[in-house]
């Protein structure tokens, strides 16, 4: 009995094609990874771009506008914050680390509570708010050492 080997070719034929279906597929799953990668890096960088810029400009007016007078009044010019930084800080508000929007976030709560005046004894108004304010820009810089 003489075995005839006509079968090889179409088993060959139709492995090849699978393995090349298979190589094709494999290809483009890496290839989309690969891009979705690349997509979620760059939205990444343009977040942090944007995070410092708004950082830039807070840094910016803390400069020019006299908002700290140690040792006078309170120590700080709330109202200038509430006009100036404040609006930076939440026009960014989504960019910012999470120490500084906690920052910004208890600095609000008490300038809140000191105009609905509902400070106790115990809040010293002049020390509080002067020192929230220097631990905010304190946290917006120690941003710049981490990169």
């Amino acid at each position: 009995m003489v075995m005839s080997m006509d079968w090889i070719t179409p088993v060959i034929s139709g492995a090849s094609g699978v393995i090349g279906a298979s190589v094709g597929v494999f290809g483009n799953i890496l290839h989309t990874r690969i891009q979705q990668h690349l997509r979620e890096m760059e939205q990444k960088e343009r977040r942090m771009e944007q995070r410092y810029l708004a950082y830039n400009e807070v840094l910016d007016l803390n400069g020019r506008e006299r908002i700290l007078y140690p040792g006078k009044g309170r120590g700080w010019d709330a109202e200038l914050y509430v006009q100036r930084i404040r609006p930076v800080l939440f026009r960014n508000f989504h960019l910012l680390g999470d120490k500084v929007r906690g920052q910004v976030r208890t600095l609000d709560h008490r300038l809140q509570r000191r105009q609905w005046k509902e400070l106790t004894e115990e809040d010293v108004p002049d020390e509080l708010e002067y020192m929230y304010y220097v631990e905010l820009i304190a946290l917006i810089e120690a941003e710049y050492k981490r990169t």
